[in-house]
């Protein structure tokens, strides 16, 4: 008979509305000063600090909500058997790339004769170039962006 060594499994939570990056990420919800990561990259940060082997497996439970990423997320070796899924059945988290831009930043560029044009300024990679809406379009310095 071939004895196998069970395999040390982790749990770890996130969650970008209640979520702190200085807490440990090992409860689900908030307990006193203690719960889920803010972040996914705090969170894979942390799990490959802590992680025993690259044979334990390890499971991140994502809860719902935006999480907008800053920084590109990378996965190699240290992630094996790191299995990233949503929370519950329910729950739909969404990972954004772009900038997130307040409803208070759009102001009224111009007016046509049906629609007021709102822009608001964006400072990220194109320096300089204004995005406006009407309805469900948008346009970056006055040429409609394909989404």
């Amino acid at each position: 008979r071939v004895h196998r060594q069970r395999r040390h499994t982790d749990i770890f939570y996130v969650d970008s509305t209640h979520g702190n990056d200085l807490w440990t990420g090992r409860n689900p919800t908030v307990q006193g000063t203690e719960g889920p990561f803010r972040t996914l990259n705090r969170a894979i940060e942390n799990i490959r600090k802590v992680r025993r082997s690259l044979e334990d497996e390890v499971t991140l439970y994502v809860r719902s909500g935006t999480y907008f990423q800053r920084k590109k997320i990378y996965l190699d070796i240290r992630d094996s058997n790191l299995a990233i899924i949503a929370f519950d059945g329910g729950e739909r988290p969404l990972i954004s790339g772009g900038a997130k831009i307040s409803r208070d930043s759009f102001i009224p560029m111009y007016q046509t004769d049906r629609h007021v044009i709102y822009g608001a300024p964006f400072t990220g990679r194109m320096p300089r170039q204004i995005m406006h809406f009407t309805r469900n379009v948008i346009y970056v310095n006055n040429t409609r962006a394909h989404l």
